[in-house]
């Protein structure tokens, strides 16, 4: 009688690699509030007068001639 044929080996699967962990972002850094002055007394105190329109802390309030330009008197 003949032997039956060996079954044939076969390899045992090799696992993919594990993907690279995604990089992670920073928490993004909220922006520092506008500085809130009182009046011009606050504006003074904190070195920011004269403090033109469009400034951070600028209320229309300090500017009252109307040139642009808050605290300058």
């Amino acid at each position: 009688p003949v032997a039956p044929a060996p079954a044939p080996v076969v390899p045992a699967p090799v696992p993919a690699p594990a993907p690279a962990p995604a990089p992670v972002a920073p928490a993004p850094v909220a922006p520092a509030p506008a500085p809130y002055y009182q009046n011009c007394d606050a504006v003074r105190a904190a070195g920011a007068a004269p403090i033109a329109a469009g400034t951070p802390g600028f209320q229309q309030k300090f500017d009252r001639d109307g040139d642009g330009i808050g605290c300058d008197s």
